[in-house]
């Protein structure tokens, strides 16, 4: 109860931002809010373990980790220790609302989304975790930050938003993985999405050739991509377990762009629905619908140039003990619907877009499982 009445009593000392139909700032407006949000944030943390008896149960092991009781018993080449790399879509319960609120999101990192679900605290989720934890000692990680890039890809000086925000970009991300005392066994990366602002990009950085930038995006983040696997492979490939990582496609935009007409369709019928709705526009230019066909090319494009180079990865890399894949998966997933998104800005995921994104993921990891040769747990009878 202390520390509630000292949230609140932080929030109301700082400015929370502007109502709904006025919220239409840039990420430099949004970049100004991190300073008083960083006071609220400080404040914050995260409630210590808690366990339940059973194999398959979950144990908060830290904000962003959970593993199954019967994990750290668990010889290594028995269990499953996966780790998320990736953005707003993969950290979490995440979505653009009112300033302080999307600041103190970004940096917090609710941990309710298609990978983990700490302390089971959305009973609507079905996270990867759970469905690894039914079948394998387990242990999933989420590294993923909202607000990040695949960093070496970009062309923009983000270092005040890194800074105050305490976003952790994919460079940020892999070092995080290099620094573990235990290293992963399955390695699961989606992230790109904030890459594909191009318009915002062109608008804000000097001296940036709009038609030859925009084109040049997807070899871009492939060698990005690249160049961040590398540092991976130098201390996974020391590992004496199989290792596999998997790098996911970027979501479908068009099915993304779809599910937002559905829910623009639903806003004009009551105006109450999405009440962030506009926020991404701002914040995101790229989605706007003079915008959509190009951004849509884009992400198929971007997608077909990480497939190629996750294969060549592969060819060049790939040992017995090291796999390097590419999946299409959650390109693939029925996301183009209004349910599919967020409630309040009608552009990240839903409870059901989370779970849909589990299914995807989950369908994706049987060669992965199969090269890490874990053995199923034998039930107790």
């Amino acid at each position: 109860m202390k520390r509630c009445a000292l949230i609140f009593l932080l929030i109301g000392v700082c400015a929370l931002g502007a109502p709904p139909e006025a919220n239409t700032q840039t990420r430099r407006s949004f970049v100004r809010r991190l300073g008083c949000a960083t006071l609220v944030a400080g404040t914050l943390s995260v409630a210590g373990a808690v366990g339940w008896f059973g194999f398959g149960e979950q144990v908060a092991s830290d904000a962003d980790s959970v593993q199954t009781s019967d994990f750290v018993q668990t010889p290594r080449e028995a269990r499953i220790d996966a780790v998320v790399l990736g953005d707003s879509l993969s950290c979490g319960d995440m979505c653009y609302s009112s300033g302080w609120s999307t600041v103190l999101n970004t940096r917090m990192r609710t941990q309710t989304g298609w990978a983990i679900n700490v302390h089971e605290a959305n009973k609507d989720l079905n996270p990867v975790f759970d469905r690894l934890a039914e079948r394998f000692p387990t242990r999933v990680t989420v590294a993923a930050w909202a607000g990040a890039y695949l960093d070496r890809a970009s062309p923009l000086d983000r270092s005040t938003a890194n800074t105050l925000g305490k976003i952790a970009n994919f460079s940020d991300q892999v070092s995080r993985v290099k620094n573990m005392q235990e290293k992963p066994n399955l390695v699961l990366i989606w992230i790109g999405h904030n890459n594909m602002d191009w318009a915002y990009d062109i608008e804000h950085v000097k001296n940036l050739a709009a038609d030859e930038y925009y084109e040049s995006i997807p070899e871009r983040m492939a060698d990005g991509m690249e160049a961040e696997l590398g540092r991976l492979r130098d201390v996974l490939k020391k590992e004496q377990h199989p290792v596999s990582v998997v790098v996911y496609g970027l979501v479908d935009f068009e099915k993304a762009f779809e599910a937002r007409r559905q829910a623009e369709a639903l806003r004009k019928a009551d105006p109450k629905l999405y009440t962030y709705f506009e926020t991404p526009y701002a914040n995101f230019p790229s989605i706007k619908p003079e915008h959509q066909e190009k951004t849509a090319e884009l992400g198929r494009r971007v997608n077909e140039a990480l497939k190629r180079k996750l294969e060549e990865l592969n060819s060049r890399w790939g040992t017995d003990s090291l796999q390097w894949r590419y999946s299409d998966s959650i390109y693939e997933a029925p996301l183009g619907e209004a349910r599919m998104l967020h409630a309040t800005d009608a552009f990240h995921l839903s409870p059901l877009g989370q779970n849909t994104v589990a299914d995807a993921v989950e369908a994706s990891l049987a060669p992965s499982l199969d090269f890490l040769r874990v053995s199923e747990r034998v039930a107790v009878p």
